[in-house]
């Protein structure tokens, strides 16, 4: 009822004044209620925020020794390198670790791989089954030294750049398969580490498609539930509202003979495609 900074008008001063059928003007919300306004005012000037963009947000692993990610992340690769090769390391993968190490610290990019590593390690650690790796992190021998991934990309001639290229500053992409029903236990405990403010699900929206904007849209017109049915019976499901009625010449009978479907259709198109409901997403977690 109010288009003064979203007051609320009590129901009950609706009800016993009549007023339930138009919009009060600036005048009647001043007479009725003045104190209200104040208080809204009040509230409104107490609220000062500010949002900053374009951080940093990279979360910052602490390192076991207190030394710099960039210095713990080469350690960590080295003892990676000795568990794989023993001592006898050749000439090749010392030299493809130094350039990719480089590569992640000019990046900026040390704290990720940190990170990474820890959670794989705490699956392992539990017995949670852990992806042996797949898309282009299989490409990075860093991967392979801190057992993100257990492939090595130089004895199958996989190529680094395509995960990551200074060329190309983008955030590294490394896909981790974790056991189904343990996988709540990984996420749990990187929200016991890191917190549960910074460690949270992504959220992930329900649109309406064609044949729920009918039946919403025909349920608050309180069209009959058979004709409705009828109707999203003929709609196909992989089109829009546009595309059936351009396409299907049974729709178009249907509309002309219901005058009211054929409203309901009209405001339907409307409303396809926007949100509709809020869920957790299946798989994304921010950190």
């Amino acid at each position: 009822f109010s288009n003064l900074g979203g007051l609320t008008i009590p129901f009950d001063y609706i009800i016993n004044n009549n007023l339930d059928n138009y919009i009060l003007t600036e005048e009647e919300f001043k007479i009725n209620f003045e104190d209200s306004i104040e208080n809204n005012q009040l509230i409104t000037n107490l609220c000062n925020v500010e949002i900053p963009f374009n951080q940093s947000l990279m979360p910052k692993f602490n390192t076991e020794d207190g030394s710099d990610s960039y210095t713990y992340l080469k350690k960590k690769c080295i003892e990676g390198l000795r568990y794989h090769f023993g001592n006898t390391v050749k000439e090749i993968y010392k030299e493809r670790l130094k350039y990719e190490l480089e590569v992640i610290n000019k990046m900026g990019f040390c704290d990720y791989f940190l990170i990474v590593s820890d959670y794989v390690k705490y699956a392992k650690d539990n017995n949670i089954i852990v992806g042996t790796g797949r898309g282009s992190a299989v490409g990075s021998l860093v991967s392979y030294c801190l057992m993100i991934t257990d492939v090595d990309p130089i004895k199958y001639n996989l190529l680094f750049e395509r995960f990551l290229n200074p060329e190309r500053v983008s955030m590294p992409d490394i896909d981790i398969d974790l056991e189904h029903e343990k996988r709540e236990d990984v996420i749990n405990y990187c929200i016991n580490k890191y917190g549960s403010k910074k460690v949270v699900p992504i959220i992930t929206f329900g649109t309406l498609g064609a044949k729920q904007a009918l039946r919403d849209v025909a349920k608050a017109m309180d069209i009959e539930l058979g004709l409705v049915d009828s109707l999203c019976k003929l709609t196909d499901s992989r089109k829009n509202l546009k595309d059936n009625y351009k396409d299907n010449i049974k729709i178009k009978e249907l509309l002309d003979r219901k005058e009211e479907l054929k409203k309901c259709y009209k405001i339907s198109i409307k409303f396809e495609g926007l949100k509709r409901h809020t869920s957790i997403h299946a798989a994304g977690v921010v950190m």
